[in-house]
């Protein structure tokens, strides 16, 4: 191969990889991965109105959790 070929396709390969990488932000991570049998009890706090809760009921918990571990976050595309 001539210099040139070698030097474009290294261009190439990096600018695909970078782009790669890049993409790779995009996909949505999730927050949380919490099994709900190792958790005992929730503790709740409501900064506003200074209100504190805990949640020790099984099903209240479970429920709490599985919302907690729906949560994803995205990056913006604009």
């Amino acid at each position: 191969m001539k210099k040139s070929k070698k030097v474009s396709l290294l261009l190439l390969t990096s600018l695909f990889l970078i782009g790669g990488l890049y993409a790779a932000t995009y996909i949505p991570k999730k927050m949380a991965t919490i099994m709900p049998s190792q958790v005992s009890k929730s503790k709740i706090f409501d900064g506003n109105r200074g209100e504190g809760l805990t949640v020790t009921n099984l099903n209240q918990k479970d429920h709490i959790i599985s919302n907690l571990n729906k949560i994803t976050f995205n990056k913006a595309l604009f």
